[in-house]
């Protein structure tokens, strides 16, 4: 197992019919990276990396990253039974 590090700022939120659909952030989201996780300085998770989008004029990045209160909730109950 291997775990890469990288470190972002979250630089927005997008709402679709005023509620929070994803975080905004420069951070680094490599192929492959989907579907991992997100987590803040205390080591808490905060969401799960879904895609980036680049600019082809200005080369930035911008990934997108899916809130943790929008995980389902047996999904969140698995992932609580997984770490014991």
């Amino acid at each position: 197992t291997s775990i890469t590090l990288t470190r972002g700022i979250v630089s927005g939120f997008l709402e679709k019919q005023g509620k929070l659909r994803w975080y905004k952030s420069d951070c680094l989201l490599s192929a492959g990276n989907s579907g991992g996780t997100t987590i803040n300085a205390k080591f808490e998770l905060v969401g799960i990396p879904t895609e980036t989008l680049h600019d082809p004029d200005t080369m930035e990045s911008l990934s997108y990253i899916r809130p943790v209160q929008l995980i389902p909730a047996e999904w969140l109950k698995r992932i609580k039974e997984e770490a014991k």
